[in-house]
């Protein structure tokens, strides 16, 4: 699914879920953007991701709030 994003969205994406984690701080100087914007940015990139279709499929047996994020996963549960 990430692979279908644009390339700005990819690298702000593993800059936020690398191992260490990166500070917004250091995110901002990565990608030259206002700290105030990661948040907002990353919720759109986590969106788009949502929206590809295999995510979409995936996430199409969850049970989901009204932003359309899973309540909780029942895969798995006997």
């Amino acid at each position: 699914a990430c692979a279908g994003l644009p390339a700005r969205d990819r690298e702000l994406l593993a800059l936020l879920f690398c191992d260490p984690p990166k500070s917004y701080r250091e995110i901002s100087a990565t990608l030259g953007i206002p700290v105030g914007s990661i948040g907002p940015s990353r919720a759109r990139c986590l969106a788009r991701v949502r929206r590809t279709p295999a995510i979409a499929a995936l996430l199409a047996d969850e049970p989901c709030d009204s932003g359309g994020h899973a309540l909780r996963s029942t895969r798995g549960a006997a």
